[in-house]
């Protein structure tokens, strides 16, 4: 039950093993200690981080990269750099695949990973729009949308802006149900990992007098 004086002996084993396992148990202990020695808690993720690394390097197999690269994704996460423990997350499911890592990529992705942030509707206009807002900018030039965009109905139309796709043609009092095409693209490179479906009402316009004078 003694973390730190695990920690300091598995640190000394490295210094005689070079071992991948005894690298992994290392990264494990300090992402231990960082959680809680407040004070040391950078100098402990940094061990972490180079440990993971040494481990993926001196592995053997891919059961132990993959161990590595989980350690590795949960050493980003807590260093504010939850998008890097993507890649490192996706590596380790195409080496070894198990529920566990799949359950942390999805995590990863919903946290930190290219995705739809939130919706709107603009529909205090003579006519309303549905816009979805992403995480990353889009390519409205290099990149026909509509072709990632499952829509209901003709007449319906997409227009791209900054990190906003929109949707155009709606009408007030109307529900849409559409779908957003797992491989839609950011300018980035990444991409949507899957299938949103929408469903989306937009209601009457919010009542209002005005009066010129």
């Amino acid at each position: 039950g003694n973390v730190r004086d695990a920690f300091e002996l598995a640190a000394a084993a490295i210094g005689a093993t070079d071992n991948a396992e005894v690298w992994n148990e290392t990264a494990r202990l300090s992402l231990m200690l960082a959680k809680t020695a407040h004070s040391r808690k950078w100098e402990y993720l940094y061990t972490a981080t180079s440990s993971s690394i040494n481990g993926y390097i001196r592995s053997i197999n891919s059961t132990g990269k993959s161990n590595s690269l989980l350690l590795l994704s949960e050493a980003l996460q807590l260093r504010n750099e939850g998008r890097l423990s993507i890649p490192a997350l996706r590596l380790a499911q195409s080496l070894a695949p198990r529920f566990e890592t799949e359950e942390a990529l999805d995590r990863a992705i919903l946290l930190f990973g290219f995705r739809i942030v939130r919706h709107d509707v603009n529909n205090n206009t003579k006519a309303p729009r549905i816009c979805m807002t992403f995480s990353e900018s889009l390519m409205d030039k290099e990149v026909d949308y509509s072709n990632y965009v499952r829509l209901p109905l003709s007449g319906l139309a997409t227009d791209v802006n900054g990190n906003q796709l929109c949707i155009d043609g709606v009408k007030h009092g109307k529900r849409y149900r559409f779908s957003l095409r797992e491989g839609l693209p950011a300018s980035n490179g990444e991409t949507l990992q899957k299938t949103i479906d929408m469903n989306i009402y937009v209601k009457d316009r919010d009542p209002s007098v005005r009066f010129t004078s």
